[in-house]
């Protein structure tokens, strides 16, 4: 899909097309339900639209609330595919987040519902810790530390 979606980007950028809106509020962004794959293999995913994507997430939480889940959950989370297209097309940030309006940074309702996520799925003492490793590590990022 990578070299779809550049192949789609270079074509807009040779033509100056624009997207427009409806199209971006459609479910066009495939996104990978495994994140370990190599680019020849066939995978299954999602088709979502820009709005339930983000490029990538400066605190590192959803990575750790994803983490976290895994642990304490019984359930398979191979079925939740990231929303950061950044891991997932790394070389499209300009086609994603500018041309298909894509958001930088996951919106501000999606931390907070990861601290309910969190509080359902983990014990105290294991959230706790985790909230508070996650906490001083945006902390320091943003200090420059």
């Amino acid at each position: 899909m990578s070299k779809f979606y550049t192949f789609i980007s270079d074509g807009l950028i040779r033509s100056k097309v624009k997207i427009d809106d409806e199209f971006t509020s459609s479910s066009f962004i495939f996104v990978p339900f495994l994140g370990n794959f190599r680019h020849s293999d066939t995978v299954s995913g999602l088709f979502l639209s820009p709005k339930e994507l983000y490029w990538h997430d400066p605190t590192g939480c959803v990575d750790k609330t994803k983490e976290l889940n895994s642990l304490c959950s019984t359930k398979d989370n191979d079925s939740v595919p990231s929303k950061a297209l950044s891991t997932i097309y790394p070389g499209l940030y300009d086609f994603f987040v500018n041309v298909c309006g894509v958001p930088k940074t996951p919106p501000c309702g999606s931390y907070l519902q990861m601290l309910l996520q969190l509080s359902s799925i983990a014990p105290p003492s294991e959230a706790g810790h985790v909230v508070s490793s996650l906490s001083f590590k945006y902390c320091c990022s943003q200090m420059g530390v």
